[in-house]
């Protein structure tokens, strides 16, 4: 039996079929029909209350950092060491000095908390280029290192960019054990603490159009052959201070704050691996 759609349509389009018929008349008598109905029983102004449909607006998820409990603010129940990353414990602290050839590195922990429904997720992270700020510094007391005053640096004050500039960051994610080949994993593969590079740029190549790509993360609750957790990732935010070999002196007691966002992509996106990790 032959069928056609009409012509605003694809095959892959939604919608009904029509039947095809010899005469355009008989078709255009059934349209009017149903207009007709509509008129009469009002199908097309009937109001449904209460409908429900999926909220996609929101993924759960965590970010950890490793502190020494006495300066962590929010600790996370049952980890020892783990603060909850927000403004009062920011993954890089400020007041902490760094100087030209320096690097901080901070251990972060992500975890899938999400279970409405679980759902393994590829994770990214981005500096928000809004939110850099740099502060110079005036009148700098040579013996306490105490600035006089911290004025803002304008985006537009040539000094800002040369600043910012300096600011590298290094990404490396932990390799998570995926599968187990014939029941057995060389020994090397139970070691702890493996990395590779997930990503590394400057503070403004790191955007939300170039993100770093932090790898999937496993839905709540997975665990691979050997008990250990795939729901969450260790990973090493290392920022350097780049020494140029140009004299940096004038930039002495100046600062830098900014702000990272992650985002849960779902469906995930598998990474490539050697078989055993990923």
């Amino acid at each position: 039996m032959e069928y056609a759609l009409p012509s605003a349509w694809d095959q892959g389009s939604r919608g009904f079929w029509t039947r095809r018929r010899k005469s355009a008349t008989s078709l255009m008598a059934v349209i009017a029909l149903l207009a007709g109905i509509a008129v009469a029983y009002k199908l097309f102004d009937r109001t449904i209350p209460n409908n429900v449909v999926r909220d996609a607006s929101k993924f759960d998820f965590e970010i950890h950092v490793l502190r020494s409990p006495a300066i962590c603010t929010n600790t996370v129940p049952n980890s020892p060491g783990w603060c909850q990353a927000s403004g009062i414990d920011p993954i890089y602290r400020a007041g902490v000095d760094q100087f030209p050839g320096d690097t901080r590195t901070e251990t972060i922990r992500i975890r899938n908390t999400n279970t409405q429904p679980p759902k393994d997720a590829s994770f990214e992270m981005w500096v928000d280029q809004t939110s850099i700020v740099v502060r110079g510094c005036d009148n700098l007391n040579s013996e306490t290192g105490i600035c006089g005053s911290t004025p803002l640096i304008g985006v537009t004050d040539s000094r800002w960019n040369t600043f910012v500039q300096y600011w590298r960051l290094t990404v490396s994610k932990e390799l998570i054990l995926d599968t187990v080949l014939f029941g057995e994993v060389p020994e090397t593969k139970y070691q702890s603490n493996r990395y590779a590079q997930a990503c590394q740029g400057g503070l403004k190549e790191l955007t939300q159009k170039s993100p770093c790509k932090l790898g999937m993360i496993r839905e709540a609750g997975a665990e691979n052959d050997l008990g250990d957790r795939l729901d969450e990732r260790k990973y090493q935010f290392a920022m350097n201070e780049q020494d140029t070999g140009t004299d940096q002196s004038a930039f002495k007691g100046w600062t830098i704050t900014f702000s990272m966002a992650f985002n849960a992509r779902v469906p995930a996106e598998e990474e490539a691996g050697t078989g055993l990790e990923r």
